[in-house]
């Protein structure tokens, strides 16, 4: 059974505060990758942000989603490899996913990676990470993230509608964080990062 932890954040300083819990968490196990799968406005550069700017040298990081480069490099400790595959296109594609597996096989770099949604299941790492933001159930029916132990984390069919893409600054609504282990230092890294947030 796969390790998994999920909490409301209610506000963008609740979605900081996770990121800041990970950075420590990261701090003491690294777990080589950080998988995020959200819509739209979900929060996941918010939890980027607050992760790296937390870890040792992210002070002095010029942080922000790589839409239009797909990939960002922070020296902090440990160093970061930031992608954002949403504008990710065919030609783009055998370059990104060479540099991610790079990225992957490293144990000294952290891997963040936004629409991860998008990197097909054979080329997931074995271990790190894997983050659901989602609107907070009852609010719109939103896509499920489920995590297979050999298949890795599989979408559920939705059925919110086109109106649907609520920002939490408009609602205070806020979001649910679902965080499922992958391999031994997820597990591990999971563990404190549920210590942290208590």
């Amino acid at each position: 059974m796969t390790a998994s932890f999920s909490l409301t954040l209610h506000s963008l300083n609740d979605t900081a505060q996770a990121g800041r819990a990970l950075a420590s968490a990261v701090r003491v196990r690294n777990p080589g990758a950080l998988l995020l799968y959200a819509d739209l406005g979900m929060g996941k550069t918010t939890l980027t942000r607050a992760l790296v700017e937390a870890l040792p040298g992210g002070t002095e990081a010029e942080i922000s989603s790589p839409s239009f480069t797909v990939a960002n490099i922070y020296y902090t400790a440990p160093v970061v490899h930031h992608y954002d595959l949403y504008r990710l296109h065919t030609g783009q594609t055998e370059i990104s996913l060479e540099s991610l597996e790079e990225s992957f096989d490293t144990p000294a770099i952290l891997t963040i990676v936004e629409w991860a949604e998008k990197i097909a299941i054979r080329d997931l790492p074995m271990d790190g990470l894997s983050c659901r933001l989602s609107p907070v159930p009852g609010l719109l029916e939103t896509p499920a993230l489920t995590h297979d132990p050999q298949h890795g984390p599989e979408r559920t069919a939705t059925t919110a509608p086109a109106w649907a893409a609520v920002s939490e600054e408009s609602t205070g609504s806020g979001r649910v964080l679902e965080v499922f282990a992958l391999g031994p230092l997820g597990e591990e890294c999971l563990r404190l990062f549920q210590q942290y947030m208590q």
